[in-house]
């Protein structure tokens, strides 16, 4: 008699125990069918593992394509204010503030007389506040702000003169701030208020209930002024404003600081498109590097795949742009440049000395992300493959996931199929060797008890 045991591939299913002299044999047959059954689980093992590869380069293809898509966005910004500067002679006179597209240009900018805010103060005769978090200069619940012939009507949310401030702020009509002007043994806080623009307009706080019904509660402090300047010694009465910053051209916004004449000057510089420029070659090379880890006899998951070609051309396609005018056209003439094993280079020479001319045809070739040119056709095809919803990379990780639950599903069906399988043939093989190791143990009995028979007849014959 013998002893044997088997289980499933899998790792589940009933176990084979064996008794007869045959289990052996019997076992074999329940691995037999198994090992035949588990052969389409092996495949779908095999199909399971090379989808997950696939989805795997398809990240990190999407992810090279999306850097090649920031650094299109990044020389978009390039060639916006990012490419512009501003320097001032004197800073303590003005300063300016770029945007959008300005013009290369310089200015001198007089400032006349500084502008002014008028300004009041809680009068004297109010309550003295020691706690502005606590108490206030007025038991009023409504107030009217008057800044210059404008009303206000203002309602604190509370009965403090933080309250008071607050909610004067949040009008956004003039500036609250309160303030201490007793010493630390006796605090006296006040409330400080600033018109919001230069002027003749004076600040007044009227309560408008309360103990000091009717009455303006603001000491004035301070007469505003408008601010007067002259660009270029121009015009010859100087021009009023009524706030600091006033607009000198289109995309340059100059804050007037002191009493005085400054030069503003506003220049180009391709500084930040230089970089922009070696932020896409360094997208481009390591893209192009995992598209060619997918070709060949020792290619990627991907090799064979449609998709690496597809990509592939969209690169060599955004590279070889060019509008087929002379000058700077494309990327050659901007300094770009690919080696014999197809690693792109950049070198800034010719782009830092582009000036004049060059510089309105970098600006066409270039355009921008909307606006046409190499921006907007780069853009659009990089569009087509990154999108999150309609774009080559992500429709295609979606399919490849699709796969993969499909074969985990699959996986999942085979498994308990052949879970199935070795219970029932066990159960089976377990009944037929129980009968085997019954008739074994009838035939023992048999040759026994005949063994004794022969052995009585001889006993009796011998006498």
């Amino acid at each position: 008699m013998s002893t044997s045991s088997t289980s499933a591939a899998s790792g589940g299913g009933a176990v084979f125990t064996g008794t007869s002299q045959f289990a052996a044999s019997l076992q074999q047959v329940i691995a037999n069918a198994i090992a035949v059954a588990s052969e389409p689980l092996d495949q779908m093992q095999t199909d399971l593992t090379a989808f997950q590869s696939q989805s795997s380069e398809l990240s990190t293809l999407s992810t090279d394509f999306n850097n090649v898509q920031s650094a299109l966005n990044a020389i978009d910004s390039a060639t916006g204010a990012a490419s512009y500067t501003s320097s001032s002679s004197d800073s303590s006179v003005a300063t300016a503030t770029l945007s959008g597209t300005p013009s290369v240009s310089s200015f001198d900018i007089t400032v006349n007389t500084l502008g002014a805010y008028a300004t009041a103060m809680s009068d004297d005769s109010l309550p003295t506040v020691a706690d502005p978090t606590s108490a206030s200069i007025s038991d009023a619940d409504s107030y009217t702000l008057t800044v210059g012939d404008s009303n206000y009507t203002i309602t604190p949310s509370g009965d403090t003169l933080d309250d008071l401030a607050d909610a004067i702020n949040q009008s956004g009509n003039a500036q609250a701030t309160v303030v201490n002007i007793g010493p630390p043994s006796a605090p006296d806080y006040r409330l400080y208020l600033q018109a919001n623009q230069y002027g003749d307009t004076p600040v007044q706080l009227t309560a408008n209930d309360g103990t000091e019904s009717g009455e303006d509660l603001l000491d004035p402090q301070g007469t505003g002024a408008d601010a007067t300047y002259q660009v270029n010694g121009l015009p010859s009465t100087p021009i009023s404003t009524d706030t600091p910053t006033v607009t000198i051209e289109p995309g340059v916004s100059v804050t007037l600081q002191g009493v005085g004449t400054a030069t503003i000057g506003i220049s180009s510089s391709t500084s930040a498109l230089s970089s922009a420029f070696s932020q896409l070659v360094t997208a481009y090379n390591q893209a192009m590097t995992d598209l060619n880890a997918n070709h060949g006899t020792s290619g990627g998951a991907l090799t064979g795949q449609s998709v690496v070609l597809t990509l592939t051309q969209a690169l060599q396609n955004l590279i070889g742009y060019s509008t087929g005018n002379s000058g700077m056209s494309n990327l050659t003439a901007l300094g770009f440049s690919l080696d014999e094993n197809g690693v792109l280079s950049f070198d800034p020479t010719a782009l830092s000395q582009a000036s004049g001319s060059d510089l309105s045809q970098l600006t066409d070739f270039l355009g921008s992300t909307t606006g046409g040119g190499f921006l907007e056709t780069a853009g659009n095809a990089l569009t087509s493959i990154t999108d999150p919803t309609t774009g080559l990379l992500d429709t295609s990780i979606g399919t490849i996931q699709g796969e993969i639950t499909s074969e985990n599903t699959d996986i999942g069906n085979q498994e308990t199929s052949i879970n199935t399988l070795q219970t029932n043939l066990t159960n089976q093989m377990n009944t037929a060797d129980a009968s085997i190791a019954a008739m074994e143990q009838q035939q023992e009995y048999l040759q026994s008890l005949f063994s004794q028979m022969q052995t009585d007849a001889e006993e009796i014959a011998n006498g």
